[in-house]
């Protein structure tokens, strides 16, 4: 290496040495690129919960009537527990509580004493 080749890498050296002996590690912002993640979100059964040992049927095909008006929502039948059997509730025309309101469907899930119902809301 000649003596220009030398002196620019001892001023680099520097420079590079006084650049990052400088900053404590606060200053300097780490960035990773992580894969998103996948977000499950599972909520605990409610406090006073039934469970049945058997799945629920299938949801019925529900022919809609007429709706009672342009503000009505329609909230879909599902099937609730009757002390011995499932028994089908037939869907209806709701009027949302508010204009935002959006109905959150009645589900059964599956949970390590058998299944339980999430009852239908307004959110």
């Amino acid at each position: 290496m000649d003596a220009i080749s030398k002196a620019l890498g001892v001023v680099l050296g520097a420079a590079l040495v006084a650049c990052f002996g400088c900053h404590d590690d606060d200053d300097i912002e780490v960035h990773r690129h992580r894969p998103p993640r996948r977000v499950v979100v599972v909520e605990p059964p409610p406090q006073h919960v039934v469970y049945v040992h058997e799945a629920p049927p299938p949801l019925r095909v529900e022919v809609l009537p007429r709706r009672s008006s342009p503000r009505h929502v329609w909230v879909g039948g599902y099937w609730s527990w009757n002390h011995s059997r499932y028994a089908w509730q037939p869907g209806r025309w709701a009027l949302p509580p508010r204009r935002s309101a959006v109905w959150v469907p009645h589900t059964w899930h599956r949970g390590g004493r058998g299944w339980y119902a999430r009852g239908g809301h307004w959110r």
